[in-house]
């Protein structure tokens, strides 16, 4: 989950980790971080479940800002709309057994 400029540089230094270009350059450069984080998180979800070869993704990381609070809430907005996304693009077989 990457919704600000310092979750940003943290994913940035992940290694091994590779992203589609202009990823990270994208979020970085919006001028709502947060919401560009989303709909490029909700993006590499919904092409990983249309491509039939994953079984989910992980959210990691801390979304956005240092509040507690504000944290809690973005990482919500992160899992919904990924969540959304995912299902919406995965074939209806990979979803057999999910828990909603």
């Amino acid at each position: 989950m990457v919704g600000d400029v310092a979750a940003a540089a943290g994913l940035e230094k992940f290694p091994g980790l590779h992203l589609p270009p202009g990823f990270v350059r994208a979020i970085v450069g919006a001028d709502d971080p947060l919401a560009m984080g989303i709909e490029q998180a909700s993006s590499l979800a919904a092409g990983l479940a249309s491509s039939e070869r994953f079984g989910g993704v992980n959210l990691s990381g801390s979304a956005a800002g240092s509040d507690p609070y504000q944290r809690l809430e973005s990482m919500g907005r992160f899992i919904d709309a990924v969540r959304t996304a995912w299902t919406t693009a995965a074939p209806v077989r990979s979803q057999i057994g999910r828990v909603p």
